[in-house]
Protein backbone atom coordinates (compact mmCIF):
# COMPACT_ATOMS: atom_id res chain seq x y z
CA UNK A 1 0.00 0.00 0.00
CA UNK A 2 2.81 2.44 0.84
CA UNK A 3 4.34 1.82 -2.58
CA UNK A 4 1.02 2.61 -4.28
CA UNK A 5 0.72 5.90 -2.38
CA UNK A 6 4.35 6.78 -3.15
CA UNK A 7 3.81 6.15 -6.85
CA UNK A 8 0.69 8.35 -6.78
CA UNK A 9 2.64 11.13 -5.04
CA UNK A 10 5.44 10.90 -7.59
CA UNK A 11 2.87 10.95 -10.41
CA UNK A 12 1.51 14.25 -9.09
CA UNK A 13 4.96 15.72 -9.62
CA UNK A 14 5.36 14.24 -13.11
CA UNK A 15 3.78 15.48 -16.31
CA UNK A 16 2.66 13.74 -19.46
CA UNK A 17 3.33 10.10 -20.20
CA UNK A 18 5.62 9.69 -17.17
CA UNK A 19 2.83 10.75 -14.81
CA UNK A 20 0.31 8.47 -16.49
CA UNK A 21 2.72 5.53 -16.36
CA UNK A 22 3.26 6.10 -12.63
CA UNK A 23 -0.48 6.32 -12.01
CA UNK A 24 -1.13 3.07 -13.89
CA UNK A 25 1.63 1.42 -11.86
CA UNK A 26 0.10 2.78 -8.64
CA UNK A 27 -3.30 1.36 -9.65
CA UNK A 28 -1.73 -2.06 -10.29
CA UNK A 29 -0.02 -2.06 -6.89
CA UNK A 30 -3.15 -0.90 -5.05
CA UNK A 31 -5.39 -3.45 -6.79
CA UNK A 32 -3.22 -6.11 -5.15
CA UNK A 33 -3.77 -4.55 -1.70
CA UNK A 34 -6.92 -4.51 0.39
CA UNK A 35 -7.05 -0.71 0.61
CA UNK A 36 -9.87 0.27 -1.71
CA UNK A 37 -9.88 3.88 -0.49
CA UNK A 38 -6.29 4.44 -1.66
CA UNK A 39 -7.21 2.81 -4.97
CA UNK A 40 -10.20 5.15 -5.33
CA UNK A 41 -7.96 8.17 -4.71
CA UNK A 42 -5.46 6.99 -7.31
CA UNK A 43 -8.21 6.25 -9.84
CA UNK A 44 -9.55 9.78 -9.31
CA UNK A 45 -6.17 11.27 -10.16
CA UNK A 46 -5.78 8.93 -13.14
CA UNK A 47 -9.26 9.81 -14.41
CA UNK A 48 -8.41 13.51 -14.23
CA UNK A 49 -5.18 12.95 -16.18
CA UNK A 50 -6.66 10.83 -18.95
CA UNK A 51 -8.12 12.50 -22.02
CA UNK A 52 -11.18 14.48 -20.85
CA UNK A 53 -14.41 13.07 -22.19
CA UNK A 54 -12.70 9.85 -23.24
CA UNK A 55 -14.29 6.52 -22.51
CA UNK A 56 -11.34 5.31 -20.45
CA UNK A 57 -11.46 8.38 -18.18
CA UNK A 58 -15.19 7.92 -17.59
CA UNK A 59 -14.76 4.22 -16.78
CA UNK A 60 -11.90 4.94 -14.37
CA UNK A 61 -13.91 7.64 -12.61
CA UNK A 62 -16.99 5.36 -12.37
CA UNK A 63 -14.86 2.71 -10.68
CA UNK A 64 -13.37 5.31 -8.34
CA UNK A 65 -16.84 6.55 -7.37
CA UNK A 66 -18.08 3.01 -6.71
CA UNK A 67 -15.07 2.26 -4.50
CA UNK A 68 -15.35 5.54 -2.59
CA UNK A 69 -19.05 4.93 -2.02
CA UNK A 70 -18.39 1.38 -0.81
CA UNK A 71 -15.79 2.78 1.59
CA UNK A 72 -18.36 5.22 2.95
CA UNK A 73 -16.57 8.42 1.91
CA UNK A 74 -19.27 10.67 0.40
CA UNK A 75 -16.99 13.70 0.08
CA UNK A 76 -14.63 11.73 -2.15
CA UNK A 77 -17.61 10.53 -4.20
CA UNK A 78 -18.59 14.18 -4.70
CA UNK A 79 -15.06 15.09 -5.82
CA UNK A 80 -15.06 12.21 -8.28
CA UNK A 81 -18.46 13.17 -9.69
CA UNK A 82 -17.24 16.76 -10.10
CA UNK A 83 -14.14 15.52 -11.95
CA UNK A 84 -16.33 13.34 -14.17
CA UNK A 85 -18.12 16.40 -15.51
CA UNK A 86 -21.06 14.23 -16.48
CA UNK A 87 -23.39 16.20 -14.28
CA UNK A 88 -24.40 13.03 -12.48
CA UNK A 89 -25.54 13.88 -9.00
CA UNK A 90 -23.48 12.47 -6.18
CA UNK A 91 -25.14 9.90 -4.00
CA UNK A 92 -26.72 11.60 -1.01
CA UNK A 93 -24.57 11.29 2.12
CA UNK A 94 -27.23 9.36 3.99
CA UNK A 95 -27.11 6.67 1.30
CA UNK A 96 -23.86 5.45 2.82
CA UNK A 97 -25.39 4.97 6.28
CA UNK A 98 -26.82 1.65 7.39
CA UNK A 99 -30.49 1.51 8.34
CA UNK A 100 -29.57 1.48 12.05
CA UNK A 101 -27.20 4.44 11.62
CA UNK A 102 -29.99 6.39 9.87
CA UNK A 103 -32.36 5.57 12.73
CA UNK A 104 -29.83 6.59 15.39
CA UNK A 105 -28.93 9.86 13.64
CA UNK A 106 -32.60 10.68 13.19
CA UNK A 107 -33.30 10.15 16.90
CA UNK A 108 -30.27 12.24 17.84
CA UNK A 109 -31.56 14.92 15.47
CA UNK A 110 -34.82 14.98 17.43
CA UNK A 111 -32.78 15.85 20.53
CA UNK A 112 -32.56 12.49 22.28
CA UNK A 113 -29.47 11.69 24.34
CA UNK A 114 -27.45 8.52 23.70
CA UNK A 115 -29.08 6.92 26.73
CA UNK A 116 -32.58 7.81 25.48
CA UNK A 117 -31.81 6.46 22.00
CA UNK A 118 -30.43 3.27 23.55
CA UNK A 119 -33.58 2.83 25.64
CA UNK A 120 -35.83 3.42 22.63
CA UNK A 121 -33.96 0.89 20.50
CA UNK A 122 -33.37 -1.60 23.30
CA UNK A 123 -29.58 -1.61 22.98
CA UNK A 124 -26.64 -0.43 25.09
CA UNK A 125 -25.38 3.15 25.15
CA UNK A 126 -22.07 1.81 23.87
CA UNK A 127 -23.81 0.44 20.77
CA UNK A 128 -25.27 3.90 20.14
CA UNK A 129 -21.82 5.47 20.53
CA UNK A 130 -20.43 3.05 17.94
CA UNK A 131 -23.23 3.80 15.46
CA UNK A 132 -22.75 7.54 15.94
CA UNK A 133 -18.98 7.32 15.52
CA UNK A 134 -19.43 5.38 12.29
CA UNK A 135 -22.03 7.90 11.10
CA UNK A 136 -19.74 10.85 11.87
CA UNK A 137 -16.95 9.24 9.85
CA UNK A 138 -19.18 8.41 6.88
CA UNK A 139 -20.77 11.87 6.82
CA UNK A 140 -17.51 13.72 7.38
CA UNK A 141 -18.64 15.50 10.54
CA UNK A 142 -16.69 15.87 13.75
CA UNK A 143 -19.47 15.41 16.26
CA UNK A 144 -23.05 15.68 17.39
CA UNK A 145 -23.42 19.42 16.73
CA UNK A 146 -22.23 19.14 13.10
CA UNK A 147 -24.45 16.08 12.62
CA UNK A 148 -27.51 17.99 13.84
CA UNK A 149 -26.62 20.89 11.50
CA UNK A 150 -26.28 18.46 8.56
CA UNK A 151 -29.53 16.55 9.12
CA UNK A 152 -31.92 19.12 7.57
CA UNK A 153 -29.80 19.22 4.39
CA UNK A 154 -29.76 15.43 4.19
CA UNK A 155 -33.52 15.23 4.09
CA UNK A 156 -34.23 18.21 1.84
Amino acid sequence: MALGRALRAKARLSDGDQGLRLLHESVDVLRASANELELARTLLLLGKRLRPGGGEAAAVLREAAALASACGVPRLVERIRAADGSGAAAAPPEATLTRTERTVTSLVGRGLTNQEVAAELGVSSRAIEKHLTSSYRKLGVSGRRELIELLPRMHS
